[in-house]
């Protein structure tokens, strides 16, 4: 049934094929031997060619419902649910990667084929294993899991994941999950290559330090390092006391540092209200890429790469209205290059319609001369 399917399209094709070819044939004969206009020849070709597209797209791209293909996944409906911002990180086998685009779920794999080379030096460069993301992972006994810097600094809120025989995706909560900005109120320049080694060590705390790469420069007035402050010891205890009284504040890198509030997010532009008593680092769970400007309270600021592969701001203490907007140059010449383009094929169609008649005339009168002298 396949085959004959095949064949016919592939006999409606030569049709197609044939019809096109001589149009095209027809049209050049009458251009190069009966003098047809250059511009009736561009219009005629301009039209097969949108005919052609019209006829091959109109069987190729086809929409189909995928609601019809999809099974009813509780999962699914529970994370549409959650309305705060979150992405997903799903173990082999959890789920096709276009489900969660689909179901317009972020997450940390999706279709990227072709992603952006620092994203996959921060996974770990394996695609399937991910080891950057695994280190430190641990579950928890309640079945939620926690421990990896890597996953929280790209705002994983849960695991998907199958066990094998059932059917359904399984959601672990990431309890350690970091949100889409955070701030970090202590920092250090690293080189870009040594940055990686030092995020796998086991004692690095994103909320306590932001790495900030050397490629990029901090704004005046802040200097290339500034420690974290050593946490606070226990108290002693008092010979008798049971200890209840005693216990070890959390340390600070555990507190907020910051009030940070989300004012817009589209494509190109992303807006933050941030209040921080102190100076410190607001890291953004957005790749970092040169081509992102960064405005702090309206004024240029520049923009920092933070923890590899993280959008950075630098703030002074205070109340600030941090604003990112993406704007590539390439963009501008793309369509420098195409208003050109076009500039130039309406100056030569102007040219044609306007100097061609001019050029004919010659030759129409020619002909009659030609052939009163072979008379």
């Amino acid at each position: 049934a396949n085959r004959a399917g095949n064949n016919g399209a592939f006999a409606l094709g030569a049709i197609r094929g044939g019809i096109l070819l001589a149009v095209l044939v027809f049209t050049a004969r009458k251009w190069l031997i009966d003098d047809l206009e250059p511009v009736r020849f561009g219009s005629v070709l301009l039209l097969v060619t949108c005919v052609d597209l019209l006829w091959v797209n109109s069987s190729f791209i086809q929409v189909y419902n995928p609601d019809r293909m999809l099974p009813n996944q509780p999962a699914i409906e529970y994370l549409k649910s959650d309305t705060s911002s979150f992405r997903v990180f799903g173990l082999p086998g959890a789920y096709e990667r276009w489900v969660m685009q689909y179901n317009l779920i972020e997450t940390t794999d999706g279709w990227t084929d072709n992603e952006y080379r620092l994203y996959r030096e921060f996974r770990g460069d394996d695609y399937m294993n991910n080891p950057n993301f695994m280190a430190g992972l641990k579950q928890n006994a309640d079945g939620s899991v926690s421990g990896s810097a890597f996953l929280d600094m790209l705002n994983v809120k849960y695991l998907a994941y199958r066990r094998e025989g059932e059917g359904a995706i399984i959601l672990a909560p990431n309890t350690s999950a970091l949100p889409r900005a955070w701030f970090v109120p202590a920092w250090r320049t690293e080189a870009n290559a040594s940055t990686l080694e030092k995020m796998k060590q086991a004692d690095f705390n994103p909320r306590a330090l932001a790495y900030i790469s050397d490629s990029t420069r901090l704004p005046e007035g802040f200097a290339a390092s500034q420690e974290p402050e050593a946490p606070e010891a226990a108290p002693a205890l008092i010979p008798g006391d049971t200890g209840k009284a005693a216990q070890p504040a959390p340390p600070a890198s555990a507190q907020p540092q910051a009030g940070i509030t989300r004012l817009a997010k589209t494509y190109n532009r992303h807006a933050y209200k941030v209040e921080n008593a102190r100076p410190g680092i607001l890291v953004l769970s957005e790749l970092w890429f040169p081509h992102w400007h960064l405005k702090v309270d309206g004024k240029e600021a520049p923009l920092l790469r933070a923890d590899f592969a993280f959008r950075g701001a630098a703030l002074a203490a205070g109340s600030h209205e941090v604003v990112l907007t993406y704007d590539s140059p390439w963009i501008h010449k793309g369509f420098m290059a195409s208003g050109l383009s076009l500039i130039v094929l309406a100056a030569g169609l102007f040219g044609i319609a306007r100097f061609a008649p001019a050029a004919a005339a010659p030759r129409a009168t020619a002909a009659p001369r030609a052939a009163e002298r072979k008379a």
